[in-house]
Parts: C-alpha cells; sequence; structure tokens
C-alpha cells in the first residue's frame, strides 16, 4: 500500500491548479489569493520545500503549465482576469534551488520582497536567488482563463490558451532564446462553424441515434445546425485542452467544447484548425481533458472529466490510407508525406461513475497507463487496464482517511 504525504500548500485561499515540471522534482501552485507559489522536492526528507512564492495577477489564479526544460524554466499562468503571464526564472538561479534545511534560508520565499509579508517562520531572504520574472503579459481573452498548456517540445516553444469566450488561442515565439516576444499564431472558436476533415461531418451525420437523442458521435438532436448559428460569445462555459503528445500526429489538440457538450480533436492544417473526430457520449460540460502518452501502444487513449459525473476513456485510432513504409525515406518524412489521407476514428473504451459526484480533473501517468480523476467527492481515483483490456478502478484516496 502506497503511502500518503501530507502537503499544506500555503495558500490563503483555494489551490485552483497545480503543474509538475517534466523529472517530477518541482511543482508549481497556483490559488484564488492571486498568488504563485514554486516548490521542490528535498530528496533527502521527501518532502516539498518553498522556493519562491509572488503575486502573480490581479484576481484568482485558474490554470499552471510548466515547460519542457529544453527550453529552461519557463511557466505559464492564467486567471480570472483574462490574462496569460509567462514567468521565466533564470538558469542560474534554478542551480542554486535546494536541497537540506539551509535552502529555505538562502531560496526561500520571494515574497519577503514582493510586498506579502516574512517567509515561512519569519526569515527574509534573498528575493532573487530564485526570482521568477515575467517575460510577457496577454490579454487577447474575453473571458477568464479556464485552461492553458505548452505544446510538445518537439514542436517549438508553443502555447495554447483557452477562455470562457469560447475560443482557443496558440502563440508561439519564433526563437526559444528571444522568449519575451509570443505572437498570436492561430485561433479555435469552438461556439462557431467547424471545419471538418473531408468525410467526418458526412460519418458524424450518419451515425445512428443514441439514447440520449443525439447521434454516437455525441451530436445532441440538432446540436450542428445549432452551433451554426449560436451567438458568437458565450462568458459562462468552460472550454479545456490537451495535446497529443506524439511526433507522428503533430499539432493536434483534444478541446472540450462547453456549452456543445462535447469533445473534438483538432489539427492544423493548411492554416487553420480542423475538426477530425468527435468523442461522444456526454451530457454536459467537459470539465477536463487529457490525451495520454502513447508508449507502446498503435493506438492513442484520451480521457475527459464531465459534469455528468462521469469519467470516460476513448481509443482512438490512426489510419493514414495506403500507408507503405519502404524505408526509402525518413519515418517522420513517411508519415508527414502520407498525412492527407490521415483519419482519426475514436471509441469509448470504458466510463465511471464511481464518483458520484462531479468530476473536475483528469491526468494520466507518464506511461499512460494508469489514469487519475478526482471529484467533488473529495478523493483521487485510479484507473488502469486488465490483461483483457478493460478498464477498473485500481485504488482509491481520500485525502482524510489515506488509501482504502
Amino acid at each position: 500500500m502506497s503511502q500518503l504525504v501530507q502537503f499544506d500548500p500555503n495558500h490563503d485561499d483555494l489551490v485552483a491548479d497545480m503543474s509538475f515540471d517534466l523529472y517530477g522534482n518541482r511543482l508549481c501552485t497556483v490559488s484564488s489569493d492571486h498568488t504563485i507559489k514554486v516548490w521542490q522536492l528535498n530528496q533527502d526528507t521527501h518532502r516539498w520545500q518553498l522556493t519562491a512564492s509572488w503575486r502573480g495577477h490581479d484576481s484568482s489564479l485558474t490554470k499552471v503549465s510548466w515547460a519542457h526544460p529544453e527550453f529552461g524554466n519557463l511557466i505559464a499562468t492564467g486567471a480570472f482576469d483574462r490574462t496569460v503571464r509567462i514567468w521565466q526564472q533564470p538558469r542560474q538561479a534554478a542551480a542554486t534551488g535546494v536541497a537540506g534545511p539551509e535552502a529555505a534560508i538562502h531560496s526561500g520565499l520571494a515574497m519577503a520582497n514582493h510586498g506579502n509579508g516574512p517567509g515561512l517562520g519569519g526569515m527574509v531572504t534573498d528575493a532573487n536567488v530564485n526570482a521568477w520574472n515575467v517575460v510577457v503579459s496577454k490579454r487577447d481573452a474575453q473571458g477568464m482563463i479556464t485552461d492553458l498548456s505548452f505544446a510538445p517540445h518537439f514542436m517549438g516553444l508553443m502555447l495554447a490558451v483557452a477562455s470562457s469566450d469560447g475560443m482557443v488561442r496558440v502563440y508561439e515565439t519564433g526563437s526559444p532564446v528571444k522568449i519575451d516576444s509570443w505572437t498570436l499564431l492561430s485561433e479555435i472558436d469552438v461556439h462557431c462553424l467547424p471545419s471538418f476533415a473531408p468525410g467526418v461531418e458526412e460519418r458524424l451525420q450518419s451515425k445512428p441515434a443514441s439514447p440520449n437523442g443525439g447521434t454516437e458521435a455525441g451530436l445532441a438532436g440538432n446540436t450542428l445546425t445549432d452551433t451554426r448559428m449560436a451567438p458568437f460569445r458565450e462568458h459562462r462555459y468552460n472550454v479545456c485542452l490537451a495535446w497529443c503528445p506524439s511526433r507522428f500526429l503533430t499539432h493536434t489538440m483534444a478541446v472540450g467544447c462547453g456549452r456543445e457538450k462535447d469533445a473534438k480533436i483538432y489539427r492544423y492544417v493548411g492554416g487553420r484548425w480542423v475538426v477530425y473526430e468527435v468523442l461522444s457520449g456526454h451530457t454536459d460540460e467537459i470539465h477536463s481533458i487529457s490525451w495520454a502518452p502513447q508508449v507502446g501502444r498503435s493506438y492513442h487513449l484520451v480521457a475527459t472529466a464531465c459534469k455528468d459525473q462521469y469519467v470516460r476513456i476513448y481509443r482512438v485510432d490512426v489510419s493514414y490510407g495506403n500507408l507503405d513504409l519502404d524505408g526509402s525515406k525518413d519515418l517522420m518524412e513517411e508519415y508527414e508525406a502520407a498525412s492527407a489521407n490521415l483519419q482519426l476514428h475514436a471509441t469509448l473504451v470504458a466510463s465511471f461513475n464511481n464518483h458520484n459526484a462531479e468530476v473536475w480533473t483528469v491526468a494520466w501517468n507518464v506511461t499512460g497507463t494508469v489514469l487519475s480523476s478526482s471529484g467533488d467527492d473529495g478523493k483521487v481515483r485510479l484507473w488502469k487496464a486488465t490483461a483483457t483490456g478493460e478498464w477498473r478502478a485500481m485504488e482509491t484516496i481520500s485525502t482524510d482517511q489515506g488509501n482504502e
């Protein structure tokens, strides 16, 4: 049985989101108290030590994402004030961080010099040791930031941002060295008429009706028609996103589409985002979506957490038509040449309502073999596939009682 370690985030209000770095040794938490905190794992004591804390936005923070270390020490944060900010910690500062009790004195709490009072235990510290500096601030959204995520590192330094105005905006920097210059590369308006890949719209319309009055693809009733005529802006619906982590399926993203009560897989093709598949079966808004790392599988897995109290897992199969891997070209070139014939087919392989409450988040482990979910029941549930491919509950973690 694993051990549940208590962790006090030291925020004065609700912790809205948290993100680990690639190695799992650093953690960033954001809160409704307007602050951002960075923690580092002490390898000797196996406890988290606070290395920096500062006021990041002028409103409650909602999301945080940690960039790949290839680009240095970068985090992105979003908030209710419609602002996205990217923060950088100088490499030399990160190198001084942390091990042993003296680290708390040395790097400690940058908040001591950021107007937030003294740090833990009243220590006054040098804020420059572990200072994080804002390098860019964007406010293109017309609603609160509901999700954000850096793209897989092999795509370069890119950031996708979802907001409650029904938009997903993708930013990029032309050079990972000059990270203070970010431009808006593209946008997805999830509440307006989508562009479908060839054959996708016809396939969705031809699917038989499901018990809830829609189709197996999740297009309930006249959703497709109504979407075309919908008002351009809404400010009260959740939009969430997840990049596909595979090198063989670049510029691909799964998006939970707010009021549409479904999720779509988009690909950036010909200068626009095109729908390649719709994930079916949701009866309410999707709060969270997660794309599993493709380790040792020929297919992909995408999971969703929904307001309708369900966790759903989808298998996504990829076909390229007559793909001929004869070895005469680089493997990536072969797939790129065949991308014009690419098709995605999603199948619902598991759905669980064990939380018996609204489900807020889903996340995969680094191998894409274990899915975790959390909900209003105050528990984290772990799911894993059996040898026969059947998904089952693996473990339940309660903050009050430890493991069950």
